[in-house]
Order: structure tokens, then C-alpha cells, then sequence
């Protein structure tokens, strides 16, 4: 019953990088069951930003602050939405059958 779970963890710094939970149970003394978890950097291709339910961007990995050139705290002290970084994301947040107007 090994578990690998795909998650982020953040740096000290707030930038967040990929991870493996990797979860596995383990008998103990006690005739019981006990879990011991190992958290593993994952080599991935993508970079990431992470949003809350509203769209404000919540978390970003380093490789976008590095080309947007901003610094993390710029986004840490505004609550900056998904739309400025990747306007196209509008078409597709804004909800069918809305009239504008």
C-alpha cells in the first residue's frame, strides 16, 4: 500500500517547486501500524502558478519570476489576479451565458 501523492513545497524565499509525497505504512512493536513519509524534489519540464478559487495568484514557481522579472514579494504584497499574467485565461474564466453590458 505505497503511496505517492503529487503535491508543491515552498521555499523559505515563497517560491514553490514540485514535490513526491511518498507514504508508506510500516508494522511497529506494538502489533500496530505506523506510516513513515519521504518528501522528494520532482524533476519537472513546466513551470507553475498557483491560484485561489477567485483567480488571485496565490504561488509561483521560479522559473516564471524569472521571466516576468519581477520579484516573489511583489506578488506576495498585492493581490495580483491570473488575468494580468495570461489575459487569455478571461475567455475562459468568465462564465457562459453572463451578459456584459
Amino acid at each position: 500500500m505505497n503511496s505517492c501523492i503529487e503535491s508543491f513545497a515552498m521555499y523559505r524565499t515563497g517560491v514553490i517547486f514540485p514535490v513526491h509525497l511518498v507514504i508508506k505504512p510500516v508494522p511497529s512493536l506494538k502489533n500496530d501500524i505506523q506510516y513513515i513519509g519521504m518528501i522528494k524534489r520532482a524533476d519537472r519540464d513546466y513551470e507553475y502558478i498557483i491560484t485561489d478559487e477567485n483567480g488571485k495568484i496565490d504561488s509561483i514557481s521560479e522559473g516564471v519570476i524569472s521571466l516576468l522579472k519581477l520579484p516573489i514579494s511583489f506578488f506576495k504584497e498585492h493581490e495580483i489576479p491570473i488575468q494580468v499574467i495570461v489575459p487569455e485565461l478571461c475567455e475562459v474564466c468568465r462564465p457562459k451565458n453572463v451578459q456584459t453590458g
